[in-house]
């Protein structure tokens, strides 16, 4: 979704269950409202319904879709949302924590469990803010077509690789024509941080820090150098920090 800054929020939820949709409503209309932003929210009943709207135009800045439903569950949307917009931000809700394990093939931004608490849904909304701000930035670089506007989500990884340094994003390998310690001053401030001598990492895109490397959406590792893991694990905290 094309989200500019000072709009209000545009949530959507699926629960076949009416009581717990509006609690769910009632938890994000006052996560919203402490945050002084206006809510727009479209409740669904049914996955079929919403997927009518979807393919006559529904937008969201999230989807909150309750994966155990009879007919056409959150499961089952989330796929198709994410087949054919790969950005959507997608929350699953669930009585049962053994089903957000599947979330991970359509990218999932995370997951609520039931009964809902206030601190949780405050949590995911602030989690939903960052990815939107994220997704709203763009970094430029110098290649040798040229300068390239980027997404930043989508710049998941520099590496230098003999003389050159090539940019991994999550669609191509680009190859820059900046040297690595100059592509880290440029980066910094977009949270770039240096694991290594040879490469350096986009901790927004980072979904889990190991001892040995970060880890990206793709499960692809990036190593982290051998004494390096406290400095990343600060850097990475302060870079995802709300």
């Amino acid at each position: 979704m094309n989200k500019e800054e000072g709009d209000g929020m545009k949530l959507v939820g699926l629960d076949d269950n009416s009581l717990q949709l509006s609690q769910l409503q009632n938890a994000l209309a006052l996560s919203c409202r402490r945050n002084q932003e206006p809510l727009e929210f479209k409740g669904y009943q049914g996955g079929d319904a919403l997927m009518l709207d979807y393919e006559d135009g529904l937008d969201a800045d999230a989807y909150f879709l309750d994966i155990q439903m009879k007919g056409t569950n959150g499961m089952q949307c989330a796929r198709e949302i994410h087949q054919k917009d790969p950005k959507a931000l997608i929350v699953f809700i669930t009585a049962i924590k053994d089903y957000v394990f599947e979330g991970y093939d359509v990218d999932a931004l995370g997951y609520i469990l039931k009964p809902y608490e206030q601190d949780q849904i405050d949590r995911m909304l602030a989690k939903v803010r960052r990815r939107l701000a994220q997704q709203r930035r763009s970094i430029v670089f110098h290649t040798d077509e040229g300068e390239r506007r980027f997404a930043a989500d989508e710049c998941w990884y520099i590496e230098s690789s003999r003389h050159d340094s090539i940019l991994h994003t999550k669609a191509e390998e680009v190859t820059l024509r900046s040297s690595l310690s100059e592509l880290e001053k440029q980066l910094q401030p977009e949270g770039f941080f240096a694991t290594h001598r040879c490469y350096l990492v986009n901790l927004k895109a980072v979904e889990q820090v190991t001892r040995e490397a970060c880890m990206l959406p793709d499960h692809h590792p990036v190593p982290i150098a051998r004494g390096n893991y406290e400095k990343v694990m600060q850097a990475f905290i302060a870079a995802n920090r709300s």
